[in-house]
């Protein structure tokens, strides 16, 4: 009876548009709509234990068109259009095709109003907790969209900056308009900081968001602000709850077969993973089966010793490193929340505010755990730049097939001058670059959510 009710739930959800992430008519479900309506605490948990939606299918065109990826031209043809455009940052990277990038993240926002919206009507007892997985899905979608869809946040003109759609109803045709980049993040903040009151220590599973994890978000978003005291305060809180380090010395890569990491299953867990989620598999994103390797400096970068090299990539026959190494034991890219993370943006933190010791103490007690044993030479540094450098280089090595982190970092380092990069392609003949505050880090947005929403585009 449970999953008849749960498959209602979802059959509901994919009437009602969200699961296309296409606006639909609501009369046409008027019907059927209060047969299988959420009624119970249950059925809310249910909705967000949808893990299909809940955590899988976060955008990766970031990690394509970072410094991490590197296609050669006779494989990049095997990539879907989205990829080989967001690869060589065309204008157009769509050109009419899907974008599950806004739209499958928007699907995750409307999956949170609905809950947020039933909770209202419900009189149940022990709802807290329910409807801070909510506010935290929110929350993390929206940021992840940020990533993509409007500019780096940068304390100078952020209130001017043309931002994103901030939802709080569930009613797909319910038309916002863009608000500012500054509103965009406070938004995030505010969803995740109500979400870190209400969560649990310990959630039953991974795949549910914890106090952790929402502390993990707010430090990851103040981090990418550049408000290194609050990431520090919130990378703190995070740590308090959960600070566990996988020794990548028991690691065996022979018994989990091409991957590296065991897949991911509530009977086996990473002790590092707060929060898991995974981006969407694509072509240029798979690990060990796609089309992409690791650039060759960021592989030349890991010294013999470092265990990651090995239990990260796949070496071909031509020297090349594929990524198979992702914390989800699988094709798909980690896009949750981890304690490696955690670590780094804590050392980093410190770094920037004159605790430069401190930070590079935090960022050797990490790699004592990434090196053979006994083979770790600890990182010292002199002075801050020096010590921020090291944790830097460390945090490319770590998080390189993470997320949006190389994306997000490449966007929010390229607003100072000393740590801006270019990046440089060679395909077919033609050389790109990437310039470093350049208007191709802002992807456009599809074509459909313009004529929907009415929406101003990006520039191009």
């Amino acid at each position: 009876m449970e999953k008849l009710r749960i498959s209602a739930l979802i059959a509901l959800l994919a009437a009602l548009g969200l699961l296309s992430g296409c606006q639909t008519d609501w009369l046409d479900v008027k019907r059927s709509k209060s047969d299988v309506m959420p009624a119970s605490l249950a059925d809310l948990q249910a909705i967000l234990d949808n893990n299909i939606v809940v955590n899988s299918n976060y955008p990766m065109l970031g990690l394509v068109g970072s410094d991490n990826i590197y296609i050669p031209d006779e494989r990049l043809g095997q990539a879907a259009l989205k990829e080989r455009n967001a690869y060589l940052w065309n204008a157009d990277i769509y050109r009419g095709g899907s974008a599950s990038e806004f739209s499958g993240t928007s699907q995750k926002i409307a999956y949170a109003n609905i809950v947020l919206e039933r909770l209202q009507k419900l009189s149940a007892p022990a709802q807290d907790n329910i409807k801070g997985q909510a506010l935290f899905l929110r929350a993390y979608a929206l940021h992840a969209m940020a990533q993509l869809f409007c500019k780096p946040f940068n304390q100078a003109s952020a209130a001017g900056d043309v931002g994103l759609q901030i939802r709080h109803l569930s009613d797909p045709s319910h038309k916002v308009a863009r608000s500012s980049v500054l509103e965009t993040y406070q938004s995030i903040a505010y969803d995740a900081t109500q979400a870190f009151a209400l969560l649990a220590e310990r959630p039953l599973y991974v795949s549910r968001p914890s106090k952790a994890a929402a502390a993990g978000l707010l430090a990851r978003m103040h981090l990418n602000m550049g408000e290194y005291d609050k990431a520090l305060e919130w990378a703190d809180a995070a740590l308090k709850s959960r600070s566990e380090l996988l020794d990548f010395n028991v690691v065996d890569k022979a018994a989990s077969g091409i991957f590296a990491f065991a897949a991911y299953s509530n009977k086996h867990q990473n002790p590092e993973v707060i929060f898991y989620a995974e981006g969407a598999t694509g072509a240029a994103t798979y690990g060990g089966y796609g089309v992409s390797f690791a650039d060759t400096l960021l592989a030349r970068a890991y010294k013999p010793t470092d265990l990651r090299k090995a239990l990260y990539f796949i070496k071909n026959a031509n020297g090349l490193f594929e990524p198979a190494g992702s914390y989800t034991g699988s094709i798909s890219a980690f896009y949750g929340v981890a304690t490696n993370e955690i670590y780094l943006i804590k050392a980093e933190c410190l770094a920037r505010l004159g605790q430069h010791q401190q930070g590079v103490a935090l960022l050797n007690k990490l790699l004592t755990h990434r090196y053979q044993t006994g083979k770790y030479v600890a990182v010292q540094a002199g002075d801050a730049p020096s010590a921020l450098k090291a944790i830097l280089d460390e945090r490319r090595k770590e998080l390189a097939f993470y997320g949006h982190a190389r994306w997000s970092d490449l966007r929010r380092l390229n607003l100072q001058q000393s740590q801006a990069t270019t990046i440089t392609r060679i395909s077919g003949g033609t050389r790109y670059q990437l310039l470093p505050n350049s208007q191709r880090y802002v992807l456009p947005f599809p074509d459909l959510e313009l004529q929907l929403s009415g929406i101003t585009q990006n520039p191009r």
